[in-house]
C-alpha cells in the first residue's frame, strides 16, 4: 500500500483490478507494483502523473530531491461506478475538474433522451447515515468484493466526464470512492 500511495496525486483504490492487468500478475508473482490511473477527459495536464512517477522513484531510493503533491491521500475500499444502462445525452453536476473532491449526495449525474429532452437514468450518490455497498455500481469486481456499509461522510469523485457527452448503455459514466482511512504520503523508504 505504501509503493502505491508513494504516488501522492491519486487516491489508493484497494482491491480492484481487472483480471490480466499486468500489476496484478507481478503481484501474483511477488512483486510490487501499482497501476497509477490519471489524466483523461477534461484532465490532460501531464505534470501530476510525471511528479507522481518521480514520487514513486524517490520513495525507492532513485532520486534524492523533494517529493511533491500533498501529505496525506485517501485509502478506498468502497467503490461505486456508474456505468450506462441508456443511450442519450449525459449530463451532470460534476465535471472532470472536479475529480477528486468529496461529493454531495442525490444524483451527480443522469442520461436524457435526446428526442424527447426525458430524463431517462440518473446516477444516485447514498447520503451520510444510509446504506451503500451493494447492488449495480458496486458488484464491478465480483461478490467477494461487495459488502453493504452505513454511509459516514461523502465519497471522492474519482471519474467524471467532460459534459455534456453522448453515451452508449454499458459506459462509464461516473465513479465514487468512500475512504477507509487517509495515509500520510510515504516520503521515503529507508
Amino acid at each position: 500500500m505504501e509503493l502505491s500511495a508513494s504516488f501522492g496525486y491519486l487516491p489508493v483504490v484497494v482491491d480492484r483490478h481487472v483480471p490480466g492487468q499486468l500489476s496484478q500478475a507481478v503481484v501474483a508473482a511477488g512483486g510490487s507494483s501499482f497501476l497509477a490511473e490519471f489524466g483523461g477527459a477534461g484532465a490532460n495536464d501531464p505534470v501530476p502523473g510525471v511528479e507522481g512517477c518521480l514520487n514513486t522513484l524517490r520513495y525507492r531510493g532513485h532520486l534524492d530531491d523533494r517529493p511533491t503533491g500533498p501529505d496525506k491521500v485517501a485509502i478506498l475500499d468502497q467503490v461505486k461506478v456508474f456505468l450506462a444502462s441508456h443511450e442519450g445525452a449525459l449530463d451532470g453536476r460534476y465535471g472532470s475538474a472536479d475529480v477528486g473532491k468529496p461529493v454531495e449526495p442525490g444524483a451527480i449525474g443522469w442520461i436524457n433522451n435526446v428526442v424527447t429532452g426525458e430524463r431517462v437514468e440518473e446516477f444516485v450518490v447514498e447520503a451520510v447515515g444510509e446504506t451503500a455497498g451493494s447492488g449495480p455500481g458496486f458488484d464491478l469486481w465480483g461478490p467477494a468484493l461487495v459488502r453493504p456499509f452505513e454511509v459516514s461522510e461523502p465519497p471522492l469523485l474519482m471519474l467524471a466526464p467532460t459534459c455534456p457527452a453522448m453515451v452508449q448503455p454499458g459506459e462509464f459514466t461516473y465513479a465514487v470512492g468512500w475512504a477507509r482511512e487517509w495515509l500520510a504520503t510515504p516520503r521515503r523508504r529507508d
